[in-house]
């Protein structure tokens, strides 16, 4: 539409709204009322977005009109406008136009109140002008939303002698009540949409972010167990050939405490990152309490030696106690509550170990006199990361995610921990709740495993301490060993040295020890090569991948010593 300037003049001329009542009466129509708000209600519940356009269709009809519109306030640069999102009839090309708020008849609406006759309003609106067809009669209502007007609905005549009247006016207002409660749902819904998708948004970026971590920590988790694992062998080489020198072997234990620390920590940092992407499997079995409890006591032992506390272990009757239960991960979460009773308590403090059956459930409590836990770090105590002050001013290091793997591994297992302690000074105590089961049958006993005679082991590892390392070990339990650091030269030994095991690190540069493993297998001349895998990757789809390349055994690292000779000696 093209723009006019506004002529001066009186509004009396085109603003005729008290001829209505002269203008001969009809009966109203009730019928056509109906089913034009049967006629919106539908559209709401099928096509919400499509109301505005339903009302202008409704509208023409009920009107009689030759067009019917829509106009909404907005703000623009300029200052506000009406913009006219739904238009039908002669006019409907004028869809997405719009005039200025004063320009047209739609500001006078609005500045009375009520519901408006214009005749002919192009003749003091001339902005109108440029309108086609030229406006005859233009009938208009308040559009409310939420009690507040937001602009107007409008039906217009552009036949010379098609007058409106009150039935007209009545048949608008009535239409417009209902489509301004549709609109403000609509809108309602819009905000509720828009907010969702900014949540969903906010999520995505936080899905994101986790998911970069996760695998940050994996990686990190990874690395840091390369260099772990020659540490620990050179150690236990250590341990064999210094052992009677005192100060020797003073420095082997501890370099061993220490490093098992940083093994504990870095597991730790691998279970947050399977938690966090529900990957944790669980190898459950009946498992007797009383056996938890002791495999996490030695494993806390040195601990608990080291700070000379008193454990005690008490049982409410002498009735065997089974969960059904990963023995090594349920060992692990009592392992770790026990280590923090240990870590936060006076030296000769006191710590107890409560077992006891409860209706359906077993319940295990660990409790000290220590330091206690205070009202505000309490509800958040089994939270990633979480730490109180007392860790650094006491120097009890960790990395504050203990508790948030044991609450999630006790939690998969069907059961619940709960904390409770009446404030700093006071102790702790940690209850872990685990479902119930019957005494299994006694299963039978399978022979041992046969010991073999010494092997021939080829050790392929890009990092020379860590063959080194466990080349020299195996050395002195009888084996005959060799290394190269690459496939290449793993490939080129295999002819001379006629290996019986290789024990192939799967991250080598060139050529990875998935390929050198498919390659050995190739082979005729080595039917019989048993190949064991060393990764510092050791979640199931790891060993999945290592089994489908065709290796027997699949160790991580820092390989356990005991396991590494079972799986060299075990036929």
């Amino acid at each position: 539409m093209k723009a006019a300037a506004q002529t001066a003049g009186s509004l009396d001329e085109v603003a005729r709204t008290e001829e209505l009542a002269r203008r001969a009466y009809r009966m109203p129509d009730h019928a056509l009322q109906n089913e034009a708000l049967t006629t919106l209600s539908r559209a709401l519940a099928a096509s919400p977005h499509s109301i505005l356009q339903t009302l202008c269709l409704v509208l023409q009809k009920v009107c009689g009109a030759d067009s019917a519109g829509v106009s909404l306030l907005e703000q623009t640069d300029q200052g506000t406008a009406f913009f006219w999102p739904a238009i039908t009839g002669a006019w409907q090309g004028y869809v997405g136009g719009g005039t200025p708020r004063d320009f047209g008849p739609c500001g006078t609406v609005l500045d009375r109140s009520s519901t408006q006759l214009f005749v002919r309003p192009q003749r003091f609106f001339t902005y109108l002008q440029a309108a086609e067809p030229p406006i005859e009669e233009g009938l208009l209502a308040p559009f409310y939303v939420a009690g507040k007007a937001v602009g107007t609905v409008w039906v217009i005549s552009h036949q010379e002698g098609r007058h409106f009247d009150l039935e007209d006016q009545r048949q608008l207002e009535s239409v417009a009540a209902f489509a301004s409660g549709a609109y403000q749902v609509i809108r309602s819904m819009e905000v509720l949409e828009e907010r969702a998708r900014e949540r969903e948004r906010g999520e995505q970026v936080m899905r994101e972010a986790d998911r970069r971590k996760n695998e940050f920590l994996a990686m990190l988790a990874h690395e840091l167990r390369n260099p772990i694992a020659p540490i620990r062998d050179a150690n236990e080489l250590l341990s064999h050939i210094s052992s009677t020198d005192v100060r020797a072997e003073t420095a082997v234990n501890i370099i061993k405490r220490q490093v098992t620390q940083l093994a504990r920590l870095v597991d730790d940092l691998l279970d947050v990152s399977r938690i966090a992407q529900g990957r944790i499997d669980l190898k459950l079995k009946p498992v007797d309490v009383v056996n938890v409890i002791t495999q996490a006591v030695e494993t806390v032992e040195a601990q608990l030696r080291e700070k000379r506390h008193k454990l005690s272990i008490l049982a409410a009757s002498y009735e065997p106690l089974y969960v059904h239960a990963d023995f090594s991960r349920l060992v692990q979460c009592v392992a770790n509550l026990l280590s923090n009773a240990a870590k936060y308590s006076e030296p000769e403090a006191e710590i107890w170990i409560r077992t006891r059956a409860e209706e359906s459930s077993v319940i295990i409590e660990i409790s000290d006199t220590g330091v206690g836990i205070s009202a505000e770090l309490l509800p958040r105590v089994f939270g990633l990361f979480v730490q109180s002050d007392r860790t650094l001013d006491r120097a009890q290091g960790g990395l504050g995610i203990g508790l948030a793997i044991v609450k999630a591994v006790v939690e998969l297992h069907g059961g619940s921990i709960d904390a409770r302690s009446k404030g700093p000074g006071c102790g702790s105590t940690f209850e872990i709740k685990l479902p119930r089961i019957a005494r299994p049958e006694p299963a039978s006993v399978e022979p041992a495993a046969i010991q073999g005679a010494s092997r021939r082991v080829l050790i392929v590892d890009d990092n020379a301490d860590a063959a080194t390392a466990i080349s020299m070990l195996l050395s002195l339990q009888g084996h005959e060993t060799q290394v190269a650091l690459s496939g290449k030269e793993a490939l080129a030994q295999i002819d001379a040295f006629r290996p019986e095991i290789a024990l192939l690190d799967i991250g080598l540069p060139e050529m990875s020890g998935y390929e050198l493993a498919q390659r050995l297998r190739a082979c005729p001349d080595l039917a019989g090569l048993r190949l064991i895998a060393l990764s510092g990757f050791g979640q199931a789809e790891d060993q999945e991948r290592t089994r489908a390349a065709g290796f027997d055994h699949h160790l991580v690292k820092p390989v356990d010593l005991q396991v590494l000779d079972r799986a060299l000696r075990t036929d």
